[in-house]
């Protein structure tokens, strides 16, 4: 299984990056995908306008990830994802890649879309997601699907 971490290349998203790292040695995970997702629409960009700046996130993700690569023996991935809703295209990709922990540091600026379940099919077999942010609380997640819940931790 992999562990998918999400940036927006922050302070927070380096530590959430520096902790999966650990979460991935300390249980034996092969596998680290480190996630970044351009939104259409956001900053009145297009999605043509978007995907012409994939190449200077791939770079920048590559770039993290040498440096965590030097310390984990998970081999680490980078993708950038071009989509209209960052909390959808995430939990999309972590069941692609079969993801057992989707790690984020921030809900996102949508408060209708921010790693919410609104509009997922019944059967949407999500990993669990932990969220690395100054607060610590638990909310639990909707009976039936797979995600265990959104954990926050300083």
């Amino acid at each position: 299984m992999a562990l998918v971490c999400a940036t927006n290349f922050s302070a927070v998203s380096w530590e959430a990056l520096r902790a999966t790292a650990a979460l991935a040695t300390r249980r034996g995970e092969r596998e680290i995908w480190l996630v970044h997702v351009l939104e259409t629409g956001s900053k009145g960009l297009g999605e043509q306008e978007r995907a012409h700046q994939v190449p200077a996130v791939e770079k920048k993700l590559e770039t993290d990830a040498d440096v965590i690569r030097a310390s984990c023996v998970a081999e680490v991935r980078c993708i950038a994802l071009v989509d209209d809703d960052a909390s959808h295209a995430l939990l999309e990709f972590s069941e692609t890649r079969e993801a057992s922990l989707l790690v984020v540091s921030s809900k996102g600026h949508r408060d209708s879309r921010s790693l919410g379940w609104e509009g997922l099919p019944n059967d949407w077999r999500a990993p669990p997601v932990f969220q690395s942010s100054s607060s610590a609380t638990h909310s639990p997640s909707r009976p039936g699907h797979g995600c265990r819940g959104l954990y926050e931790c300083s």
